[in-house]
């Protein structure tokens, strides 16, 4: 609910939508989605270990991408929003605390224990992340329209 708030609150302060040359993190965003799909094709004929190290490999490709993706936000709310870098910070510390639990709960079968529980933890981080690719896509869209000259 928190979290809910927060966005609906950093809505309300960003202007229009800037053009994607200005707004990086839509390029970033396409890139965390292909590699997802990417990571996904194929699936059914992988072994369990084989589909752990794709989806290891992919997580550690888009861990990059939401890197440099927080990073530009939070360098553009730095320059025309301080106190959106100041609840965004907040924000990721919330999310980041939450996913680390919600995947952990997930890697341990929600109680039921398994392997294949594993990899189903390590989908759901890289969805994740791919999913807060696009939110700070959102959030940095006017922000970045503002800092180009």
């Amino acid at each position: 609910m928190r979290v809910l708030f927060l966005f609906l609150a950093l809505s309300l302060f960003l202007p229009a939508a800037a053009g994607a040359d200005d707004n990086p993190l839509p390029g970033y965003e396409s890139q965390a989605r292909a590699i997802q799909k990417e990571c996904f094709a194929g699936w059914e004929a992988l072994s369990p270990m084989e589909a752990r190290e794709r989806l290891e490999k992919g997580f550690g490709e888009v861990d990059r991408l939401l890197n440099a993706a927080h990073k530009e936000t939070m360098k553009n709310c730095r320059a025309k929003a301080p106190a959106l870098e100041k609840l965004l910070r907040q924000d990721q510390r919330a999310w980041l605390k939450f996913v680390s639990e919600y995947v952990q709960e997930a890697a341990l079968g929600f109680g039921e224990g398994g392997t294949v529980y594993l990899n189903m933890a390590s989908s759901l981080r890289l969805s994740l992340w791919t999913e807060r690719i696009a939110y700070l896509r959102i959030v940095n869209r006017g922000l970045a329209e503002e800092t180009v000259q």
